[in-house]
């Protein structure tokens, strides 16, 4: 038989192994590559130790074979890679609680959301659902990730290359900024702020705020002009006017301190501690506001496009939409009052960060 035939005969087994191995080492080019040429590298040293030439020969490659085992063997050897804990791998279970916590929280979330309108719509809205869709998730999340510690998966091998050399370009960037390392894993910890999208964040605020803060008087001009203007009618209740100036300022303040983080960057995280500190204060100020809105929905203005008479009305909200429309800014409510979930998790995450 010639070498060749040899070849194929390596080849045909290294082939049977290579669809047994588990799908971390298949979905990793290079990590496919060294795995199979070790094998490869084994079956022909054998085959030489096993030959009485000491050259490999059908006999002695077949026997090499063998005695390397059945495909299935030893792709399953490579399955043995994690550390067992309750049946998820000790090395995936840090992104198992991470994911069960991220999925359940948004389920929480739409089940508060959905208990609002429960409420306010008078039981219309079935909230079941969303509350049996924890225990639906938590089933499907476990029996994924059982299912991947039994293939030996890691969480690098949901990383790609391209995310491996973006985080080592974001490593880089936090020891050049002289950021401390973390006692976990020992590695320079990421900057925790973007400091040109905190800059554009804070104008934007400051802008929007200001609009807002001067709507009122354009408002008030525009309900005077009105009377002389043929194409416009204004008829809204002038009690918004207070909440629409409180929300500008609201914003105005939380842009100018965006704007402070941004121009302060990753340094000083004592202060970025304290911003976010005050922006929950405001937040629970902004979602007290909403939530008189939508107790007071009567007060609240919206236009709309006569196309008979060609006239453009802004005039207070219909008496038949009061129940929908309180719903909607009631959820805008509970939207800022857990947006301060954040907050409060940076604030105690930047204490990772204090020198």
């Amino acid at each position: 038989m010639s070498e060749r035939n040899f070849e194929y005969l390596v080849k045909g087994f290294l082939k049977e192994v290579k669809e047994k191995l588990p799908g971390w080492i298949k979905e990793n080019k290079q990590e496919r590559k060294n795995v199979l040429g070790e094998l490869e590298e084994h079956v022909w040293d054998k085959a030489g130790e096993l030959s009485d030439t000491g050259k490999p020969t059908e006999q002695s490659v077949r026997l090499a074979i063998s005695h390397m085992g059945n495909p299935s063997t030893i792709a399953r050897e490579y399955k043995k890679r994690g550390t067992p804990k309750f049946y998820i791998s000790e090395e995936l279970w840090p992104l198992y609680k991470k994911v069960l916590t991220i999925v359940c929280s948004i389920i929480i979330v739409v089940s508060v959301v959905f208990l609002a309108l429960n409420l306010i719509t008078g039981g219309l809205i079935d909230i079941s659902i969303s509350f049996s869709g924890i225990f639906v998730a938590f089933s499907i999340i476990t029996i994924i990730f059982v299912a991947l510690s039994m293939e030996g998966y890691f969480p690098e091998d949901f990383v790609s290359p391209t995310d491996v050399k973006r985080k080592e370009k974001v490593l880089a960037k936090s020891k050049a900024l002289g950021l401390p390392v973390s006692q976990k894993t020992g590695k320079q910890l990421k900057p925790f702020v973007k400091s040109g999208g905190k800059i554009a964040e804070g104008i934007v605020g400051i802008v929007g705020g200001i609009i807002f803060f001067i709507l009122p008087t354009i408002l008030s001009n525009m309900i005077v002009a009105s009377t002389s203007t043929p194409w416009i009618t204004i008829s809204i209740n002038t009690g918004i006017f207070f909440f629409i100036s409180i929300g500008g300022i609201i914003s105005i303040v939380e842009g100018g301190m965006n704007l402070i983080r941004g121009i302060i960057g990753n340094q000083e995280p004592a202060i970025h501690q304290g911003i976010l500190g005050v922006s929950i204060g405001l937040k629970i100020v902004n979602a007290i506001v909403f939530g008189w809105i939508a107790l007071t929905p009567e007060i609240i203005p919206w236009p709309y496009w006569n196309g008979v008479t060609e006239v453009l009305t802004i005039a207070t909200i219909a008496p038949d939409f009061y129940v929908l429309a309180s719903g909607l800014v009631l959820l805008i409510a509970v939207i800022i009052l857990l947006t301060m979930i954040e907050d409060i998790y940076w604030i105690a995450k930047l204490e990772n960060y204090k020198l």
